[in-house]
């Protein structure tokens, strides 16, 4: 029987968590629940929110308030 690890599924897990490492914060995105304001948050507070590239993301799941 092979044994999963942690460390297995760490690789998937970074294609899509946000990491902000200056202010020790790994976010996994949750669809439905607030994701989209968490992310704004984190990326504010780390200092790597660009408005710009924000505002040319066209989709309905995301919030841009």
């Amino acid at each position: 029987m092979n044994r999963v690890t942690p460390q297995d599924h760490l690789p998937e897990l970074l294609n899509y968590a946000l990491v902000a490492p200056r202010i020790k914060v790994l976010y996994v995105p949750t669809t439905k629940v607030a994701c989209s304001s968490l992310k704004l948050l984190v990326s504010q507070v780390e200092g790597t929110y660009n408005a710009a590239a924000a505002e040319e993301i066209i989709t309905p799941n995301i919030s841009q308030e």
